[in-house]
């Protein structure tokens, strides 16, 4: 996963970026919503850290399932662009 710079956005344009959101699971004991999972859809809650972006397991249904290498996404931390490495093995 690289970084991309305001000039490196700039070129591909936000409309080119996928926005990935946590979406913390609905347990008792759930400090901190560390449970949860990727989300496309912006009312799950905030966009997902890297950290969390990293954690999350491929399961069928996952966003995995429709991000692929050299696609922009958009994480709390900024713009990425993926790459093989960043897709959990099933």
């Amino acid at each position: 996963m690289q970084r991309l710079d305001v000039d490196d956005l700039q070129i591909i344009g936000r409309e080119q970026t996928t926005a990935i959101f946590w979406k913390a699971t609905e347990l008792y004991n759930n400090p901190g919503d560390a449970i949860g999972t990727l989300s496309f859809d912006a009312a799950a809650g905030p966009l997902a850290t890297l950290a969390q972006y990293r954690k999350a397991g491929y399961t069928a249904g996952s966003v995995f399932e429709s991000l692929e290498p050299g696609q922009v996404v958009q994480l709390m931390e900024g713009y990425f662009v993926l790459d093989d490495e960043d897709f959990p093995l099933s």
